[in-house]
């Protein structure tokens, strides 16, 4: 019913039922996902800014999502 509305609302829905399971499974309300967690979770939320730009108009091409994806290397090397 929950995921009905969002749709009909134009909220943008993921599906991934194994990843839902192993945040309900691995993680508290309020804790921290650790790192095999966290691609998970960047994943859908770069899917989620894709979906916030291309309303807004702006399209990714390959060199901008190149740019996204070399930045995340960036960042997991200054955590290493």
């Amino acid at each position: 019913m929950i995921v009905r509305y969002a749709e009909q609302q134009g909220v943008p829905v993921v599906r991934d039922i194994p990843l839902a399971r192993k945040i309900w499974r691995y993680y508290r309300k309020d804790s921290f996902i650790d790192e095999h967690g966290l691609q998970d979770v960047m994943r859908i939320i770069n899917w989620l800014i894709r979906i916030e730009l291309e309303k807004m108009g702006i399209d990714l091409d390959e060199e901008s999502m190149k740019l996204i994806n070399e930045r995340k290397i960036i960042q997991e090397d200054k955590d290493s």
